[in-house]
């Protein structure tokens, strides 16, 4: 699969979806999550399972984290040309953070697109162990001091733990989806997503009170549907989770700010 995914990378095989984020209050599309796929030429779209896992772990890292962060580039370009300033985030393996020469390439990318580093937000996957903290802490400045956001994604599976949120101090933890599941019933999940709320209110990571306000995301779609508000998928579908959980945080006397919840289908 690896020699596939070098040639992928060098084919343009790889190409992103884009997944609304939508706050449910207002209904307004407040930014993008980049989702890679691979269109392979014989077993047509990959899914994205299918392949980090490998490449993660292997020495095409660098090459496919480039090549992801340029294609994402290039579409919020695109929009901005057109007149959309929204918000992209972009998935990275924290491997990344031990790599020396990944923050001036990026910021490399990011001046070849003429993309401002604050309209960009890196979520931090955590399906590899990241074994130099100090390093990674020392990148996570770097970023941070060059206007890059960062959040862990997925928190709760993979590596993730608080030794990372104390590290690291990012702004922004998104919950496993798995512990957003069932919350009216399930009062272990109930009890995470509420103490979670607390902690992040505590540690004074919340920008404004309410800042996310029930926040939700929505199906994936083209990066050219992603230009049309009419072209986004109905949130229909999710809107009683996601309530539930603001109802749950509402309970907490927390903001949901600094907190958000990952439930995503397809991926």
């Amino acid at each position: 699969m690896l020699a596939e995914m070098a040639q992928a990378i060098r084919r343009n095989e790889l190409i992103m979806h884009y997944q609304p984020k939508i706050r449910l209050d207002t209904r307004e599309v407040v930014g993008f999550e980049a989702l890679v796929r691979w269109q392979h030429g014989r077993k047509g779209l990959i899914g994205p399972y299918h392949f980090v896992p490998a490449v993660e772990s292997s020495p095409l890292l660098a090459a496919f984290t480039d090549k992801t962060i340029e294609l994402a580039l290039g579409q919020c370009a695109l929009w901005q040309a057109r007149g959309h300033f929204l918000k992209i985030a972009i998935n990275i393996s924290a491997r990344m953070l031990e790599d020396d020469e990944f923050v001036p390439r990026l910021l490399r990318q990011l001046a070849f697109y003429e993309v401002p580093a604050a309209r960009i937000s890196l979520e931090l996957t955590e399906t590899a162990l990241l074994v130099n903290l100090a390093k990674g802490q020392a990148m996570v400045h770097q970023l941070r001091d060059h206007g890059v956001s960062l959040s862990i994604d997925d928190f709760g599976a993979g590596y993730t733990s608080f030794t990372y949120l104390r590290e690291f101090m990012v702004p922004e933890i998104k919950l496993d989806c798995a512990f957003v599941t069932d919350l009216e019933v399930n009062r272990f999940n109930a009890s995470l997503v509420r103490s979670l709320a607390m902690f992040c209110e505590a540690l004074g990571r919340i920008s404004s009170p309410r800042a996310l306000s029930a926040g939700m995301i929505g199906r994936p779609c083209s990066g050219s549907a992603a230009e049309s508000p009419r072209a986004i998928p109905s949130p229909g579908r999710w809107r009683g989770g996601c309530a539930a959980v603001a109802a749950r945080m509402g309970e907490a006397g927390a903001g949901a700010a600094g907190l958000r919840f990952s439930r995503q289908e397809s991926l």
